[in-house]
């Protein structure tokens, strides 16, 4: 009877400890990323010959209302555009805000000099339809200024 018994309560433990309600504990740490709030607009070039605008573009990179922006010498904001191939050829990162180009690494109030080139945003036209679908029509400013990286370089 006492080894009936011995069994019985060793079925019940062990079925326990097999229960599908007990989890292991992880020990894996999460690690929450930011949300990439702010707009970033790409202009299309050949993805075989990603030809970028020569013409010379400056200003320092501003971040305001979830908007980036280049503002020239005389305080324009301008929008800034940037080239959609080679992939991976633009980084912004949301939480430092800051914008890598190339390998080139520029925070906030960092001025640029390189080429590139400037053209009128016109809402609602054909020709910008693109940006609209790319992110808050409230960050197309009236000019937007195509940010080249084949020569980077600072003021």
């Amino acid at each position: 009877m006492k080894s009936i018994l011995v069994a019985v309560v060793a079925i019940f433990l062990g079925g326990c400890s097999l229960s599908s309600d007990v989890q292991p504990k992880s020990n894996k740490t999460v690690i929450a990323l930011p949300i990439q709030n702010t707009n970033i607009y790409y202009y299309d070039v050949d993805p075989n010959r990603p030809a970028q605008p020569a013409a010379v573009v400056s200003g320092k990179f501003e971040w305001k209302d979830g908007c980036l922006y280049l503002v020239d010498d005389s305080g324009e904001y301008m929008t800034p555009l940037f080239p959609k191939y080679p992939k991976n050829l633009v980084k912004w990162d949301e939480s430092t805000k800051t914008i890598e180009l190339d390998g080139h690494v520029f925070k906030m109030g960092d001025p640029i000099y390189t080429n590139g080139g400037y053209q009128s945003y016109v809402p609602n036209s054909v020709g910008d339809a693109e940006y609209e679908k790319q992110g808050n029509k409230k960050c197309l400013a009236q000019t937007q200024v195509k940010v080249g990286t084949m020569s980077l370089g600072n003021k």
